[in-house]
């Protein structure tokens, strides 16, 4: 992984902060895998996808659970080895439709592969979510 790669997940982000999921899935290879895990196991967004299409599936579940105020990366590490991208951020916001609060830590581990995004696996600490 080197500077381009971790270039291309920095825009993927952007792009979600402005709400452009099409450039999101356009960075993502054909068969990536995506995983999202955390403490709420029954939370939509949650289970693994592949490729750009479990990519689309991803923020449609996203976007019709929660509202976002904030979803900040806020440190990227490479890991040792020089493969990985580690990116530690926080999330905080209102369920839909009930409203209600929500605020939780996250980490994604990225792979890049051929200027794609090639894995994508996340954990959300969403102990301080409210259920709905």
């Amino acid at each position: 992984m080197d500077q381009a790669d971790v270039a291309l997940v920095k825009k993927a982000y952007e792009a979600y902060g402005r709400g452009d999921t099409e450039a999101i899935i356009a960075s993502v290879a054909p068969d990536a895998h995506w995983e999202f895990v955390g403490r709420r196991e029954e939370h939509k967004p949650f289970g693994p996808r592949r490729g750009p299409e479990g990519a689309r599936e991803f923020f449609k579940a996203l976007t019709e659970t929660e509202d976002y105020s904030e979803f900040t990366p806020k440190e990227f590490h490479l890991s040792t080895s020089g493969d990985k991208l580690f990116v530690l951020g926080h999330a905080e916001g209102k369920v839909k439709p009930s409203g209600q609060p929500f605020a939780g830590d996250w980490i994604h581990v990225f792979e890049v592969k051929d200027g794609k995004i090639s894995s994508w696996r996340g954990f959300m600490d969403t102990s301080q979510f409210v259920r709905h």
